[in-house]
């Protein structure tokens, strides 16, 4: 009878140990800010600006990542274009040259780096 006790014992304490731990980590989750709201670079259509100027660069290889992106010389200065995938631009023929004249349309954005603009 003693040792059946003692398993209701240590059963009990598991699991509200398992439950207050459960708790423990529900309000470290809730401090985090959401991840929605971090996202700076979340595209909003209704911010959309024109930007023109001439292309100073232009890299079609990322060790970083996936997306190409070129820096563009406008009247207010330099900012650096973020296109899209490349796959989605290689499979397009896209291509730009330093010098190109262009006008892009899409969203300004400052991350914690530098400010940029994205394209739709």
């Amino acid at each position: 009878m003693q040792m059946a006790t003692r398993v209701r014992i240590a059963g009990f304490f598991s699991v509200l140990l398992l439950l207050l731990s459960n708790v423990v980590w529900a309000q470290q989750l809730a401090e985090r800010p959401r991840q929605a709201a971090m996202r700076t670079l979340a595209y909003d259509a209704t911010q959309e600006t024109v930007v023109e100027g001439t292309v100073l660069s232009y890299t079609e290889e990322s060790a970083t990542h996936d997306w190409r992106h070129f820096v563009l010389q406008t009247a207010a200065g330099a900012i650096d274009v973020h296109l899209g995938a490349a796959s989605f631009l290689q499979a397009n023929h896209f291509s730009l040259t330093k010098g190109d004249s262009v006008r892009v349309v899409g969203v300004s954005s400052d991350t914690r780096k530098a400010p940029s603009f994205w394209c739709a």
